[in-house]
């Protein structure tokens, strides 16, 4: 059942969209913008719960530099926490075409045991052709299993495929397949597709439907390797 489920996802992210860190970036002419929402979510895999979130973001555009600073939180128990802080720099070389990307990210989560998560990284993003933009880059990624008695840095390849689709004016599809294998080390890989439907309900507000799914081919400890999410939420776009 779970390989159809990611079966039908990758499906889905071809046909429509975008990214997961490009949903944190908005197809704005203004210099500054950004959104909140409030999202219902169900966690699968590693954890079976429902959980209500919050999340949020700014995005600042000056002549060729975009600054995008992300924040997420979802908060039921203090058994099932979990956060996440993203801040990422774009420079376009070449206009509308090839971008420099530098970024940073923390990260815990209880719910699949995770401590903390630090990494940072950089590489190249380019515009294919209309919606579809892919990058590859460079990242070290510092890591602590709250079971574990020491943390691990590994040093991975990131690659990723983004793909965007809008229907009329209310319907937005977004979706981004990531790869992610370690330079030590290339049989240790992640993959992660997200995919995401956006429907216009009035003026800023947006009901917004996302499908994660991650798979990681050595997890640690006794942790397994598939997890998926699935988040419904209200956004106010400004």
């Amino acid at each position: 059942m779970k390989q159809i489920f990611c079966g039908i996802l990758i499906i889905i992210s071809t046909a429509a969209g975008q990214v997961n860190t490009e949903e944190i970036r908005h197809n704005s002419s203004t210099p500054v913008s950004g959104l909140l929402r409030i999202t219902f979510n169900m966690n699968g895999g590693n954890s079976d719960i429902l959980v209500l979130g919050m999340n949020s973001n700014l995005q600042i555009k000056s002549n060729r530099h975009l600054y995008i600073i992300a924040a997420d939180v979802d908060y039921i128990t203090e058994e099932f926490g979990k956060s996440f802080g993203h801040l990422r720099y774009n420079f376009e070389i070449h206009p509308q075409r090839s971008y420099f990307e530098g970024f940073s990210q923390y990260q815990y989560d209880k719910s699949t045991r995770l401590e903390h998560r630090v990494l940072f990284g950089s590489g190249i993003r380019y515009h294919i052709v209309s919606r579809v933009f892919t990058g590859v880059g460079l990242m070290q990624e510092h890591e602590k299993l709250i079971s574990a008695e020491n943390p691990t840095t590994v040093y991975r390849l990131t690659s990723y495929l983004t793909l965007s689709k809008t229907i009329g004016e209310s319907v937005s599809l977004t979706g981004i397949s990531y790869y992610q294998p370690a330079i030590q080390e290339m049989s240790d890989y992640r993959f992660l597709v997200e995919a995401s439907a956006g429907f216009s309900l009035f003026d800023q507000f947006k009901f917004e439907l996302n499908i994660s799914c991650r798979y990681d081919n050595q997890p640690q400890n006794d942790l397994k390797p598939f997890d998926y999410h699935i988040k419904n939420g209200l956004t106010y776009y400004f």
